[in-house]
């Protein structure tokens, strides 16, 4: 395709010119057909424009949007602090009462209950705050969801070994020391339980539609269509008789002192051509041009 055709001049100095070259072509034949035509670019183009332009609600809804994002930023950090804690509390708990191996060997049982209760009293109160606050997004549920089932695997598989053993392993537990721990574990892998399905109820919230194939045509294409238009509008044959008045015609204009550059481009151009690209432009108003149908 050609280049677009930027008419030069003003606005005002453009549609004048403009009512010149009609002026010009109704003096040939065609003329109300060429008009018509001109008229369905004008509209079509200016749709296109209006489509392309961001307006002004959108515009401000981008700036609403950029100011809600640092609490939501805020919001998302201090929930982050609150799953982590929470789901290190959670681990602390049911680690200090595992198994028998060379890292707590040598760890004294009252030691490790008393961490242990600590841990699961902050563990209890953090977990129960996320599993009833909101989650901030679906990609924070995804990150949480996945932490607080990793957490309750492990927290249930040493409750069970706890309820299967008891007291009776090398670390030196008592029956005391299992009656509070046990409910509290439980507690607690209640609670990663809920946090993880709050989490992925999140995730699913957020997860995107998936988007159904069209066939429907590309904005491009719209406007590689009109410009063909204006293309093919531009090239209008025309008679020697009107070529002859638009010359005439914009040499009495020059005549009044009108811009040296506009009457140039003028000239290098039909009065057809004219009108095809000032209906193209799509920002120009052409009702005051193009008479009516």
């Amino acid at each position: 395709m050609k280049p677009v055709v930027r008419l030069v001049g003003e606005d005002a100095e453009v549609r004048a010119i403009g009512r010149e070259a009609v002026q010009a072509l109704q003096r040939g034949a065609g003329a109300s057909d060429l008009f018509a035509a001109l008229r369905d670019l004008h509209r079509h183009r200016r749709q296109l424009v209006a489509t392309r332009a961001p307006s002004r609600p959108a515009a401000r809804a981008v700036v609403q949007g950029n100011r809600a994002a640092g609490p939501a930023r805020a919001w998302r950090a201090i929930w982050s602090t609150l799953v982590v804690a929470g789901l290190l509390a959670a681990l602390v708990l049911v680690v200090e009462f595992g198994p028998a191996d060379r890292k707590n060997a040598f760890s004294e049982p009252r030691e490790s209950a008393a961490i242990a209760l600590v841990a699961g009293l902050a563990a209890g109160l953090l977990l129960l705050v996320v599993a009833l606050v909101p989650v901030p997004d679906a990609r924070s549920g995804a990150v949480g969801g996945l932490g607080a089932v990793l957490i309750a695997l492990i927290a249930a598989g040493i409750l069970v070994y706890r309820l299967v053993v008891g007291a009776s392993d090398r670390r030196g537990f008592t029956g005391a020391d299992l009656r509070w721990w046990i409910p509290m574990a439980g507690v607690v892998v209640l609670l990663l339980i809920a946090v993880a399905l709050r989490c992925d109820l999140a995730r699913r919230r957020g997860r995107p539609a998936p988007v159904a194939r069209t066939s429907a045509p590309r904005p491009d294409d719209g406007l590689r269509e009109l410009r063909r238009t204006a293309e093919r509008l531009a090239a209008t044959k025309l008679t020697a008789e009107v070529r002859q008045d638009w010359q005439k015609r914009l040499e009495r204009l020059a005549d009044k002192g009108w811009p040296a550059a506009t009457i140039a481009q003028a000239k290098a151009m039909t009065p057809a051509a004219w009108l095809a690209w000032l209906s193209y432009d799509g920002e120009i108003e052409v009702r005051s041009v193009l008479p009516r149908a």
